[in-house]
């Protein structure tokens, strides 16, 4: 049986908008990520283009997804807010959660993205993540769109980027994760951080933040979900 959540989100002064929601499908067990080989090591995909701007709508699933097509070594360039606007309104349409877009700012998730992305044929099919550990051995070959709850304390990033998941849910959000960075010679979960491209515009560090992998590993627990795009 699908397991779905839908997320209501709440407008914060630090924050942008939200809207993402749960959609976890058991048979997505039969798609988990391939472990690497070799060892971990620090990687960061390059972003081929500018930070996304989300607005005020509720449509961070198809920025989340289209950045990390336009991320190495993916190919294409998603540089048109309209036609990711587009892409969330026939979203809106194909997925579970009730009403569309527009008028209804429904939000979505990142499995009926992955979904659309195989229709377009952006991509050739999709794997998922089941914990941190999938998403460090990932990250190794290509960036991830990833879901989670968005805490309030989120909102208020550190000066040097590191977000805190702390506080209360603000609402689902859906954003790209496209580097991991190894402080030490070996993993360490505590001070090892994964960085993400929001869609809020400048926030943060000029659009991307961290979160330690730690942290993160709590956020995936709380019905997280990482979505690998093949290519």
């Amino acid at each position: 049986m699908t397991v779905t959540r839908r997320i209501p989100w709440e407008p914060s002064p630090h924050g942008g908008p939200l809207g993402r929601h749960v959609r976890h499908d058991p048979q997505s067990w039969n798609y988990r990520v391939a472990r690497q080989d070799a060892p971990l090591a620090s990687v960061a995909h390059q972003r081929r283009v500018s930070v996304y701007d989300q607005g005020q709508i509720g449509d961070c699933v198809p920025h989340a997804g289209k950045g990390v097509l336009s991320t190495s070594p993916f190919r294409r360039r998603f540089t048109s807010e309209a036609g990711i606007i587009a892409t969330y309104k026939e979203l809106t349409r194909t997925d579970d959660v009730p009403g569309q877009y527009p008028p209804d700012d429904t939000g979505s998730d990142g499995l009926s993205f992955a979904k659309l992305a195989v229709k377009h044929r952006w991509c050739s099919y999709y794997q998922h993540c089941f914990g941190v550990t999938d998403v460090l051995h990932a990250i190794q070959t290509v960036p991830l769109m990833v879901g989670t709850d968005w805490l309030d304390g989120m909102d208020r990033p550190d000066p040097d980027g590191r977000v805190h998941p702390t506080g209360s849910v603000r609402g689902g959000h859906e954003y790209e994760c496209a580097e991991y960075e190894q402080r030490g010679a070996t993993r360490n979960d505590t001070e090892d951080r994964l960085w993400f491209w929001q869609s809020w515009g400048q926030w943060a560090l000029h659009g991307r933040f961290y979160i330690t992998v730690n942290d993160f590993a709590g956020l995936l627990e709380r019905q997280g979900d990482a979505t690998v795009l093949v290519r």
